[in-house]
């Protein structure tokens, strides 16, 4: 079994779940998880890009001096692009099988 990571949960999930989603549930789920995940992507944008800024412009006062700053906010953004990816996923996967489901 792969690391765990919010992905493969994700993925874990649906796989299960599958078989017994509804054409409204699998179209529900392709249409909003995408829109999900388009917002948290320009959300997660705009905070590197503030975080960016901020560190760029901080001469002196000391941002990311503790040690375990920097790698703590590497880990939370490593886990953003994964719950990114896992969503991408989700909505692939429901897109497929709603437009399989519906050829039957």
């Amino acid at each position: 079994m792969s690391p765990f990571s919010l992905r493969v949960l994700l993925d874990l999930l649906l796989v299960r779940a599958a078989p017994h989603l509804t054409q409204k549930e699998l179209t529900w789920l392709g249409r909003n998880v995408s829109e999900f995940a388009g917002t948290l992507a320009m959300q997660l944008e705009d905070l590197t890009e503030g975080i960016g800024c901020l560190v760029a412009a901080d001469a002196d006062s000391g941002s990311f001096r503790d040690t375990d700053d920097l790698p703590r906010l590497m880990f939370f953004l490593s886990n953003q692009v994964s719950l990114l990816n896992g969503l991408r996923l989700v909505s692939d996967m429901a897109t497929h099988l709603h437009s399989r489901v519906a050829s039957r």
